[in-house]
């Protein structure tokens, strides 16, 4: 069996999507949960996160974002939680270079060696052939 669609179809949902109509049961859920929420702010001192009913609504079907910010709390342990550097400062390389390092030297022919050509040792093995001894050994088949 494949996987394939008919001609026409799509995989993606383009309607937009009607909102749900909460019974009062779901209604009397929410305004509890919001109650509870409420009550758990207050107790940490969060005021400006206390909702009202309207904005717990919009909360809970996705249209309203929570403020919350991350709080930094003391380590009950009295472990040190900064992050820095003891000591003197040290300047670190942690960075690809992108033009550092030397420069790698251009080969030039310098004229010592003179390529007779090319041979074939094994199979599709191309081979330079610099002079008479080497064309022999490919020759015989003999590898050093």
């Amino acid at each position: 069996m494949t996987m394939h669609l008919e001609r026409g179809l799509t995989t993606l949902n383009t309607k937009k999507r009607k909102s749900k109509k909460f019974s009062k049961k779901e209604l009397a859920k929410f305004e509890q949960l919001r109650k509870e929420n409420n009550k758990f702010f207050t107790k940490l001192g969060l005021k400006q996160h206390v909702m009202t009913n309207e904005q717990w609504m919009k909360y809970i079907t996705g249209k309203r974002k929570s403020k919350l910010t991350p709080r930094i709390y003391n380590d009950p342990f009295g472990r040190d939680t900064t992050y820095v550097r003891q000591g003197p400062d040290i300047p670190m390389s942690n960075k690809i270079p992108t033009n550092g390092g030397a420069k790698k030297e251009q080969m030039q022919y310098s004229g010592k060696r003179k390529l007779i050509g090319i041979g074939l040792m094994h199979k599709s093995n191309l081979v330079p052939i610099w002079d008479k001894e080497g064309a022999e050994e490919i020759s015989k088949m003999r590898r050093n």
